[in-house]
């Protein structure tokens, strides 16, 4: 990120049109129906941030300035989403350091990772939401478990995301019990 203001403002996946769907926000006040534009039809909680950061960054215009503030977003969904992994981790291998940072060290520096936080993209908060929602179903899982009840009866096939989470805990812990560790 040392580098971000010399990179080209409109670098990434669809940069220019999700720069349009910013401009869009803040030159109407409003939200763009889905025919108006390529990315329009995009859910637009990461537009709306972006559009209230580029206004509180003193930026009416999507310049090469406000795109550097919004890069700063794709930044903060990053530390974020390794927050989460990291948080994921520990509940799944309590007390296993290595696994811990082995996997931790693996989600961060995957490629897509070191640039797709870099990128004006709403692809960056939605990783970040996806990481936050595996968190959470560990997180009940735990309580559930430490609560005495079972997380999913017997014969429930794994249909939802906490269910994938018991079945990953199983798989890496090379274990038939269907809780994860109350560690946080």
């Amino acid at each position: 990120f040392h580098h971000n203001r010399a990179l080209e403002p409109d670098l990434g996946f669809d940069s220019d049109q999700h720069l349009k769907y910013v401009q869009y926000i803040l030159d109407r006040g409003a939200l763009p129906l889905a025919n108006e534009g390529w990315e329009m039809y995009q859910p637009p909680l990461y537009y709306m941030i972006a559009a209230a950061l580029s206004k509180l960054g003193g930026h009416a215009q999507v310049d090469a300035g406000a795109v550097a503030v919004l890069r700063w977003l794709g930044c903060i969904a990053g530390l974020l989403q390794a927050g989460f992994v990291l948080a994921s981790l520990r509940l799944v291998f309590p007390a296993q350091r290595g696994r811990i940072c082995a996997g931790f060290v693996m989600a961060v520096f995957l490629p897509i990772q070191l640039y797709l936080f870099q990128y004006v993209t709403n692809e960056s908060l939605a990783a970040m939401f996806v990481s936050a929602a595996i968190w959470l179903a560990l997180r009940i899982l735990a309580r559930t478990c430490s609560s005495g009840r079972k997380p999913l009866p017997r014969g429930v096939p794994p249909t939802d995301l906490s269910a994938v989470a018991v079945v990953a805990t199983m798989r890496a812990r090379g274990s038939r019990s269907t809780c994860v560790s109350t560690a946080c």
